[in-house]
């Protein structure tokens, strides 16, 4: 990968390239598998201005095959303790129209360091609430549009909430957080939790996983419905 920046007074300008270097997948060796990274040419071109009112941000980004999409992002700072912010793409998808994508949300921090936030998110390349159940009832067809938004990072279906929660210092070096996505339209979910202990060269972690929802829902058909693990991280 290229990368080439500038910077002035107020703001910053970004380029990446992402040459394509291979296309034909590798059998597991010890040789780098440039396919699994570099396989068509992408870019992606940034212009940032803090200084502005509302702290926009520009992006242009294209990847051979599939496009280009346009980009923006806005956020503000409301007194000391909240934040609004906003974000945009939209482009072209190969065999189809004009597609939009969208998120928005607000987080806010109170002085004992929790901070709360409340993101909602739109993808206009996903399926409404009467394509998505009909779907649902099309066990080859429902695998292949998840695995495809997937792949290409989109949203299974058109809405979703997301809630997030941080809590630093709960107790001396202890942290809490809270991730949940909950679908706007089968109104499955899932649950994310972490306790973590920041030591001076050790964290110490616990992760617990947990998703619902009907048969054929976003989170309700994936295969694993709870999990728990623990982690540990030294550094050197």
């Amino acid at each position: 990968m290229l990368r080439a920046q500038q910077w002035w007074d107020g703001g910053a300008a970004n380029l990446l390239l992402a040459p394509a270097l291979d296309s034909s997948p590798r059998r597991p060796t010890l040789q780098p598998d440039a396919d699994a990274t570099n396989r068509r040419t992408r870019w992606l071109a940034s212009l940032s201005l803090p200084a502005w009112p509302l702290s926009p941000q520009w992006l242009l980004y294209h990847a051979a095959g599939n496009g280009t999409r346009l980009g923006a992002n806005l956020s503000t700072v409301l007194g000391q303790a909240t934040v609004l912010y906003g974000e945009w793409a939209g482009g072209h998808a190969p065999g189809s129209g004009w597609q939009n994508q969208l998120a928005g949300g607000a987080q806010y921090t109170w002085p004992n360091k929790l901070t709360l936030g409340l993101e909602w998110q739109y993808d206009g390349s996903a399926l409404d609430a009467a394509q998505w159940a009909a779907l649902a009832r099309q066990p080859a067809a429902y695998l292949a549009y998840r695995a495809q938004q997937q792949q290409r990072g989109g949203l299974p279906t058109r809405r979703q909430w997301l809630l997030q929660a941080c809590w630093q210092d709960v107790l001396p070096r202890l942290d809490l957080a809270l991730l949940q996505h909950r679908d706007g339209h089968d109104h499955s979910s899932r649950l994310w939790l972490e306790a973590r202990w920041r030591g001076t060269r050790t964290d110490y972690a616990l992760q617990w996983l947990q998703q619902q929802g009907a048969p054929g829902s976003q989170y309700g058909t994936l295969p694993q419905q709870r999990s728990m693990q623990a982690l540990a991280r030294w550094f050197f």
